[in-house]
C-alpha cells in the first residue's frame, strides 16, 4: 500500500495542485488566495483518497491482485479524494470567515 500513497501524492500534486493555482490565479487575481484554495483542496483530495483506499482495502478486502480490484479500489478512492478536498475548502470558508476566492 506505500505505493499506492505515494502515486496518489504524486497524481494529485500534479493533477489538481499545479492547474488549481493556475487557474485559480487567473481568476481571482491574487497568487494567495489562489494557493490557499488550492492548497487546501489538495490536502483534503490526498487525505481522502489514502483514507478511501485504505478503507476500500479494509472493509472491502480489494487487494491489488486483479483488474476489476484495481479499478474498484481506484474508483472508491477517487470518490473520496474528490469529497476529501471539496470538504476542506467548505472548511477553510467556515473558519477563515470571509470567502478565500472574493477578489476584495
Amino acid at each position: 500500500m506505500e505505493g499506492f500513497v505515494i502515486t496518489g501524492l504524486l497524481f494529485i500534486s500534479g493533477i489538481v495542485f499545479v492547474p488549481a493555482a493556475i487557474i485559480g490565479w487567473y481568476m481571482l487575481g491574487s497568487l494567495r488566495n489562489a494557493l490557499a484554495v488550492s492548497l487546501f483542496f489538495t490536502a483534503g483530495a490526498l487525505l481522502g483518497y489514502c483514507g478511501g483506499g485504505y478503507l476500500a482495502h479494509a472493509v472491502l478486502g480489494l487487494r491489488f491482485q486483479g483488474d476489476a480490484d484495481r479499478v474498484a479500489l481506484l474508483a472508491v478512492a477517487s470518490g473520496f479524494a474528490i469529497c476529501g478536498g471539496v470538504i476542506a475548502v467548505w472548511l477553510l470558508v467556515k473558519l477563515s470567515g470571509k470567502s478565500p476566492w472574493s477578489k476584495t
